[in-house]
């Protein structure tokens, strides 16, 4: 398969602007930020849209079994993210994420490849960024079952961004298959009672707002995700998402007008530094 890594940069930015939404369901009031419902309801919106696109181009949804792999992988990775972020905070639980792009370099190393001293330097730092911008060391406090739950969350996610390139469907279909698995989590963990549903009423403006979440984060979010998977190595994919945390984080302060702190800034420049090091490094690894 032949990469293109400027459409996989394209794929990227369009992860970077669309998770940078997200504050905007806050915002809006849509729904507390900590609760599964929205993520299920855009699932359902984002997929319903979906196959109706695919529907009028006359393409069949039917998964292969590499992408039912996947979509198992995505579906495991964020059932365990959101029981990481009730045991021991979202902040904790996001940090593991990160370091998903751990999975991909166990698997190059496997391969063969070998990575030079700086760049496992680089991402340590950059590791250590992510950790201050999103305040770790003063908001986190130890639980067994949160730790357990977040390292499950950064394998399957690991594990996603490994395979996620492996089915032959085109985007569409695996956007729409991550989009059903989504509100197979969700429903799952709405059966827990302690989920806060901040629901403010079921009217059209409502409605309309959370068709526009969905083609954001739904749709616009997974067609962008799959775009840089096939374009770029899944090293490089879990390299970038390292930048997913302070795009959340600049989204919140345009958005909410959320300010920082000195050491949240410094993380944020740290770890957006530290990326393009680390693929800098991994360049020099290939010659």
């Amino acid at each position: 398969m032949k990469l293109f890594p400027v459409l996989g940069a394209l794929g990227m930015l369009g992860i970077y602007l669309t998770m940078a939404t997200i504050p905007l369901a806050e915002k809006l009031g849509l729904i507390a930020t900590e609760s599964m419902f929205l993520r299920g309801a855009s699932g359902v919106l984002a997929g319903v849209l979906i196959v109706a696109f695919l529907a009028f181009k006359k393409v069949r949804v039917v998964p292969s079994k590499e992408l039912i792999f996947i979509s198992v992988f995505f579906s495991l990775a964020t059932f365990f993210l959101f029981k990481g972020a009730v045991a021991w905070g979202s902040n904790a639980t996001v940090l593991f994420l990160d370091l998903a792009v751990l999975v991909p370099i166990v698997f190059s190393i496997r391969s063969g490849q070998r990575f030079g001293v700086s760049f496992y330097v680089m991402l340590l730092i950059a590791f250590f960024g992510t950790a201050l911008a999103l305040n770790v060391f003063e908001t986190m406090t130890w639980n067994f079952d949160g730790f357990l739950f977040s390292l499950c969350a950064m394998l399957f996610n690991g594990l996603f961004i490994q395979y996620a390139n492996r089915s032959t469907e085109s985007n569409w279909v695996k956007a729409f298959w991550m989009s059903a698995t989504l509100v197979l989590v969700s429903l799952i963990l709405s059966n827990n009672p302690s989920e806060p549903l901040a629901i403010k009423q079921y009217d059209w403006t409502y409605i309309s707002l959370l068709v526009g979440f969905s083609v954001l984060t739904g749709v616009l979010n997974f067609y962008s995700a799959f775009t840089a998977f096939t374009h770029l190595t899944s090293v490089q994919v879990g390299t970038f998402v390292l930048g997913v945390t302070p795009s959340v984080m600049l989204g919140s302060y345009f958005i909410l007008g959320k300010t920082q702190n000195i050491e949240q800034i410094i993380g944020v420049v740290i770890t957006i530094v530290s990326i393009y090091f680390i693929e800098k490094q991994r360049k020099q690894s290939l010659t």
